[in-house]
């Protein structure tokens, strides 16, 4: 199964050789030292260009090796230009002491600074791919590690959610020193079930704190059906704790793979949402049948209604800029107030929209509702940027290059919006995204990478693409305070982010510890419930006008 994890880890391996493969590599970067020294004899000696090709081999040997490769190499490359290599070739002029010493202490300094960096770059990168990827108490693979792997859809794969449902009623019962107990022996029952089984190419996921899944390999969808009755029936055997006994009441939901990741994820929620609402063992998806009774899929309908009759309204969440103490911008939220069921939050709708035409009309509503909102501020005196979300390959639709000139042409503030993106989806060309977003910030506009610090994705974007800031995902915030781990994310990636000379924002603060921790690891920008909910227009006009006259946290 080839995915971006097994991509790093195959990278790692020729970044920290071991064995053998250290000895290949010490050899091939020799030998092309020594080749490079015979091109720069045979072109004419070191009076030419060729000899900077002796970086290469530098390069390579600081990255593998760090500082001691790069001295080592270093030096050695500056001895086979050395002494005993001509300065020009067609009158055998040899170099003098000064000039070829003063050449292998450059490649030497190069060498352990590259070395340095390097070694520097590559540990923060490793932190975040290894704390991000596996859930801290049961070390199995988590949601972000599932979103980024890479399956076939003609191996048949079948995805099953499964969810402890009264995980909370034991902990409110049993205390929540007994939490880990839970989970960890839940996760020994899924393990014993695999290997019981010689299930070799099954894989097992905690999700979240009581979301457990199993990624199974059939192509006979009968027999994997049987599969998962199973075990639906044996997780529901009790749990021996230390002192009691646990009997786990299991929402069990299937769906095959057919398109991507997502949509697996999604199918298998809403088949475990089913079974539960209908007291099943567990539920298979069947499109047709889980449209008709999902009430997610029931808002559809409703949204050129709620368009029209404008029930789509803004609301916006301060960014602060906690070294300067200052608020400098907010991000857009659009609300839906539906007539009988009242506000709708975005994650109830949005998720669904995405896979729509309706993603195209919803983003230019949020556009042209931003830019009213950026005009009115700048009436009353406020300059603040705004930040609306917006898928990543939408970017490259010509509708979004449509609406950005029109917004310029009727003179609205560009350099004032900001641009997030959050793409769960793999890249498979990112100079077209490159390139598009580098046009679009031709007129001022900036880029942000949401939920930074979930996957090895996030890393490869702010390296490809041309971002102004990341936002560091407000699971790693949260309970950083109390949670050394996810401190130890959040402080890898305000660190990555200096060194990439991207911005750092955290979201989901929600205390004044938080907010010192971040301060203290020099983080740029905090946003979340501390400094205020979002608001609507006027109210967040009215806080911002208390809170940047007396800013005090």
């Amino acid at each position: 199964m080839k995915n971006i994890v097994s991509i790093t880890n195959y990278i790692n391996d020729w970044i920290n050789p071991k064995g053998l493969k250290r000895y290949t590599v010490i050899i091939l970067i020799l030998v092309l030292e020594f080749i490079l020294g015979g091109i720069v004899f045979a072109t004419g000696g070191t009076k030419y260009v060729y000899l900077h090709t002796m970086y290469f081999p530098i390069f390579l040997g600081s990255l593998v090796f760090g500082p001691l490769g790069g001295l080592f190499f270093g030096i050695l490359g500056g001895m086979i230009l050395g002494p005993y290599m001509p300065i020009e070739t067609s009158i055998m002029s040899m170099q003098s002491f000064s000039n070829w010493s003063l050449r292998v202490l450059f490649f030497v300094i190069i060498g352990v600074l590259m070395g340095l960096i390097l070694k520097l770059l590559t540990k923060h990168i490793k932190t975040i791919n290894t704390l991000a990827f596996y859930n801290s108490i049961t070390n199995l693979h988590n949601r972000k590690y599932f979103e980024n792997i890479k399956l076939d859809k003609d191996s048949g794969y079948f995805l099953a959610i499964l969810k402890i449902e009264n995980f909370s009623k034991a902990i409110s019962n049993l205390g929540s020193d007994m939490a880990e107990e839970i989970l960890e022996n839940f996760a020994h029952k899924l393990e014993y079930y695999k290997n019981f089984n010689n299930n070799n190419k099954d894989e097992i996921f905690h999700f979240s704190d009581n979301e457990f899944a199993i990624l199974l390999k059939n192509e006979n969808s009968e027999s994997g059906i049987d599969e998962f009755k199973k075990i639906s029936k044996v997780l529901r055997y009790t749990i021996d704790l230390k002192d009691t006994k646990f009997f786990p009441e299991i929402s069990l939901g299937v769906a095959k793979y057919n398109k991507n990741n997502l949509e697996l994820l999604k199918e298998a929620e809403m088949a475990r949402i089913l079974a539960r609402k209908n007291l099943l063992d567990f539920y298979m998806y069947i499109p047709e049948v889980s449209k008709q009774q999902m009430v997610n899929f029931e808002l559809f309908s409703e949204i050129p209604r709620a368009l029209k009759n404008k029930e789509f309204y803004l609301c916006f969440h301060p960014k602060v800029n906690i070294l300067e103490k200052k608020i400098e911008g907010a991000e857009v939220l659009i609300r839906w107030l539906h007539p009988i069921k009242g506000v709708i939050s975005p994650d109830k709708f949005i998720p669904f929209i995405e896979t729509t035409n309706f993603i195209n009309e919803i983003t230019l509503f949020v556009l042209k509702e931003t830019f009213k909102a950026l005009n009115k501020l700048k009436h009353q005196g406020i300059d603040l940027n705004l930040s609306v979300n917006i898928p990543l390959k939408y970017l490259t639709n010509p509708d979004f290059s449509r609406a950005i000139e029109e917004f310029k042409n009727l003179g609205y503030p560009l350099e004032n919006l900001e641009i997030e993106v959050l793409e769960r989806d793999l890249i498979e060309d990112f100079d077209i995204i490159a390139n598009a977003m580098n046009e679009i910030k031709k007129d001022g506009i900036h880029f942000s990478l949401d939920d930074f610090g979930t996957g090895y994705s996030s890393i490869l974007y702010i390296k490809k693409l041309p971002f102004d800031k990341i936002k560091i995902d407000q699971t790693f915030v949260k309970d950083m305070a109390t949670n050394q781990e996810n401190q130890d994310i959040v402080k890898s990636s305000v660190e990555l982010a200096h060194i990439m000379n991207v911005y750092p924002l955290a979201e989901g603060v929600e205390d004044r510890e938080s907010l010192e921790i971040l301060s203290n690891l020099k983080c740029n920008y905090a946003q979340g419930y501390y400094f205020t909910k979002p608001l609507k227009f006027n109210g967040f006009v009215e806080w911002y006008k208390i809170f940047s006259k007396d800013f005090n946290f």
